[in-house]
């Protein structure tokens, strides 16, 4: 409880500081705060409303609550971000606050109206347009996803072959192939819980495909200091340090051209020398 609690509050001061400010990601989110001071002449739009800022306030606490690493690792595009669910009410409320001030404005000629129309719409829609400007982004977003790796990794694989890789949502979605989330530890004597665990008593685990999200880890504190059954320090002391992997570890079979690229790709024989023999 005292963990969730700091949690919460470590949490939750970021998001009224950094995202709270940025709700709905243009210049109508100023009008829907400053719209919570005009009171609704309709009942449904004041409850409307009401269930908005409900709403609100539940998402928040969720995702101070469920904020991983994930976050960290993508501040702005995640899974994680809940408060872009209400965003379409955000700026409806917030057009509909500035037709209200619009129609309380005294414009000398009423072609005016159309002009400061014109410019709201502008400003609001500003982020869009420079966003669809040159010079254009890369698509990709590497590292850690680079899908032609991960269609090749994938290709050598069956269908009904497992694999387990720290982001299996990437070899299940380009590769098309079953994917496990990497344990928290390859080796874990006293829970259990652990890369053994599934291989002997779920299903056999035929590769382990590791990006930089695991590979960029500290090197000193996460990887030569880490635990020893920790991947950071297997992927250190197997295949940088001695080149030998556990005994007993079924993937003896290391792709080098991958780990020069800032991936791991074990499995559990050559399948890449097999692929290249059958294109010939």
């Amino acid at each position: 409880m005292v963990d969730c609690r700091r949690k919460l509050m470590l949490n939750l001061g970021g998001m009224l500081r950094d995202e709270l400010p940025k709700l709905g990601g243009s210049v109508t989110t100023v009008f829907f705060l400053v719209g919570l001071m005009v009171p609704f002449v309709s009942v449904g739009l004041s409850r409307l409303r009401i269930f908005l800022l409900g709403s609100l306030a539940v998402l928040i606490l969720v995702q101070a609550l469920g904020r991983t690493h994930l976050s960290t690792d993508s501040p702005e595009i995640n899974s994680e971000n809940l408060l872009v669910w209400p965003a379409p009410l955000i700026c409806m409320y917030g057009v509909g606050m500035y037709s209200l001030l619009l129609d309380r404005l005294e414009l000398p000629f009423p072609q005016l109206r159309q002009l400061v129309t014109g410019i709201f719409v502008l400003v609001a829609s500003a982020p869009l347009i420079f966003l669809l400007l040159p010079p254009r982004e890369f698509p990709l977003a590497y590292p850690p996803y680079f899908p032609p790796w991960v269609q090749q990794f994938s290709r050598w694989m069956d269908e009904t072959e497992l694999i387990m890789s720290d982001m299996p949502w990437a070899t299940a979605w380009y590769g098309r192939r079953q994917s496990v989330w990497t344990t928290l530890n390859i080796q874990d004597p006293k829970n259990h819980d652990d890369f053994y665990t599934i291989n002997d008593s779920e299903k056999p685990v035929r590769a382990l495909y590791l990006t930089p999200l695991s590979m960029d880890a500290r090197f000193y504190s996460q990887m030569l200091r880490g635990q020893d059954w920790a991947w950071g320090k297997f992927v250190v002391d197997s295949l940088v340090l001695t080149n030998d992997l556990p005994q007993g570890f079924p993937l003896t079979h290391c792709f080098a051209g991958a780990f020069n690229s800032g991936h791991v790709f074990l499995a559990d024989r050559p399948r890449w020398k097999e692929a290249a023999r059958s294109e010939r």
